[in-house]
């Protein structure tokens, strides 16, 4: 009985722990479209020359003058889903997806004030 109760308790713990698996509506290309921090661009700044491409558990992050500011600097990187949280380069955002925009929301630190910064991508079809 008791092997029962702990096999019953190990199956509901696992069922809970997070999903660490790759939500398909990530894959393909994504592009800059907004930037909400406490931070300052320019009325002029072109988002949209930033993207990042998700591809077989990889992240591509690029700017089309090879000056990435956002996210990572410009390369290759491995990254890590849980349940709605991705980690690249030791940062973590919590995302979501509608309507084929990707928002990125970075998980701050409390102890640092005025790092809450949010991404917004485009799918590019």
């Amino acid at each position: 009985m008791q092997k029962s109760i702990l096999l019953l308790f190990l199956l509901i713990s696992c069922s809970k722990s997070q999903d660490i698996s790759f939500d398909d509506h990530l894959n393909g290309k994504w592009i800059l479209n907004k930037v909400t921090c406490y931070c300052f661009f320019g009325e002029e700044y072109d988002f949209s020359k930033n993207s990042i491409v998700f591809n077989k558990g990889k992240i591509l992050i690029s700017n089309e003058n090879d000056k990435c500011e956002f996210i990572a600097d410009c390369g290759t990187y491995d990254f890590l889903i849980t349940t709605k949280v991705i980690t690249i380069e030791k940062k973590s955002y919590n995302y979501s997806i509608k309507n084929n925009i990707l928002t990125l929301l970075y998980i701050d630190v409390p102890e640092i004030a005025d790092d809450e910064i949010s991404y917004e991508f485009v799918k590019d079809e």
